[in-house]
């Protein structure tokens, strides 16, 4: 069909306005300004929009329109939740499929980065992450760790598994817009004295002498800034730093339960596992009465040495099974043990960076660069407890210990930790 003449002069102009449209589009999308940096959003879960997401360049998103609300159709196995952007209330990102795919290729096994990072110094780390290929090549690690979450949580969700959508301990520092919820026995330490440091805390504990009191104090003293992930703004960058379930479970025995040189976990647990699994074919009377005997070396009532009749000091603190028992079989929980999706729900939580306790000195220094917080104040990790470090080979010793029902209940108590941070959580191989 032949268009007038007429009509061809009126289409140009329109021809060119869209092709202006279309630039002003794409450069938004494209502004150096923002490219490679955090882009913030809320997804939304049953209703709950309380989460964080993030992806690594406005330009790896499609934008679709739609809204979205509590009872939504459930996504697919391969998608991920709806994610509402901050700008615009009625538009929704969502990953690329093609980027999605291009990840999972590129980052089969999350933990493992390139050697030249893993062989590094921190001071060489911080150098070298000042180089964008390099900083990309973590970003596309983070990513992949995000990703893995949304998957899990959506697929936990359409299938009708009850996840904790309350990140009760979220500790957020409005003025380095930055929010971590600390799982403990997984390097806790390096970031608690390093938010003391920038937050004016440590001066508040500086003059606390006593043996083991100052990181009490820090720890009391940072709960101020605790809060509800309602009240984060998007704007905030959101993380935490993960370890294999079984293998922080046994640190926390080492190091808390084990020694008996804590009283308060001698008077919440360890007492408590060694009188009632231990096996003492004594009368009631005469055990507690061995039971007080053995108190009076924790509590230092008498320096005497450990006597090699009484069973309750051979060994003084519980056994690897006994405190195992007391954990699942009596409910005896506490902050060094407890599971991730209890302490810091991250179906809800939704960290934007996921720091790995395997690959602790890159990611903390990748956090602080992408976050924009200092280097200076920063202690690289060191294991700060008596006990040394606790590795695959030592937790393996020790579930080794355990017979199948307490092996299988472990398995059931971090099966989402383990699922949601790609953990091999296998008991079968100590049956």
């Amino acid at each position: 069909m032949r268009i007038p003449p007429a009509v061809r002069r009126a289409m140009v102009p329109l021809s060119i306005i869209s092709v202006l449209v279309l630039v002003m589009f794409r450069s938004h999308f494209r502004d150096p300004a923002v490219e490679g940096t955090f882009v913030t959003a809320r997804a939304t879960y049953g209703g709950d929009s309380t989460s964080h997401y993030v992806m690594d360049s406005p330009t790896d998103v499609e934008v679709i329109r739609t809204d979205v609300h509590s009872d939504a159709a459930p996504l697919d196995d391969d998608a991920y939740p709806a994610v509402t952007s901050t700008t615009d209330s009625t538009t929704t990102i969502l990953p690329s499929p093609t980027l999605l795919a291009k990840k999972k290729e590129d980052h089969p096994k999350h933990q493992n980065l390139t050697k030249e990072l893993l062989g590094a110094s921190v001071e060489e780390l911080w150098s070298i992450l000042q180089q964008e290929q390099w900083l990309r090549e973590v970003d596309g690690h983070m990513q992949y760790r995000r990703n893995k979450v949304l998957d899990v949580c959506q697929r936990r969700k359409d299938s009708g598994y009850g996840i904790s959508t309350n990140p009760s301990h979220v500790l957020y520092f409005k003025d380095n817009e930055i929010a971590w919820c600390p799982i403990y026995k997984a390097g806790s330490s390096n970031w608690k004295k390093y938010f003391s440091k920038i937050s004016g805390v440590t001066k508040l504990c500086e003059n606390i002498k006593k043996e083991g009191m100052f990181g009490t104090c820090l720890h009391n003293k940072l709960l101020r800034f605790q809060t509800n992930i309602r009240k984060v703004p998007n704007s905030t960058v959101t993380f935490m730093v993960v370890r294999h379930p079984y293998e922080r479970v046994v640190s926390a025995f080492r190091d808390k339960v084990e020694p008996a040189d804590k009283k308060v976990y001698y008077n919440s647990i360890g007492r408590f596992a060694k009188y009632k699994y231990r096996n003492v074919s004594l009368g009631e009377e005469e055990r507690l009465k061995l039971l007080k005997d053995s108190d009076e070396l924790v509590y230092r009532k008498r320096n005497r040495d450990i006597n090699p009749l009484n069973p309750y000091e051979n060994p003084l603190g519980p056994t690897f099974p006994e405190f195992a028992k007391a954990v699942l079989y009596d409910g005896r929980g506490d902050m060094h043990w407890a599971s991730y999706q209890k302490w810091c729900a991250p179906c809800a939580f939704q960290p934007q960076v996921i720091v790995k306790f395997e690959t602790l000195n890159i990611d903390n220094l990748y956090l602080l660069r992408r976050s924009g917080l200092n280097l200076e104040g920063f202690e690289a990790h060191s294991n700060p407890t008596k006990t040394g470090g606790t590795k695959q080979s030592t937790w393996k010793l020790h579930f080794e210990m355990l017979d199948k029902d307490l092996l299988d209940r472990f398995k059931a108590k971090y099966e989402l930790d383990c699922e949601l941070f790609e953990y091999d959580c296998d008991v079968s191989q100590f049956y």
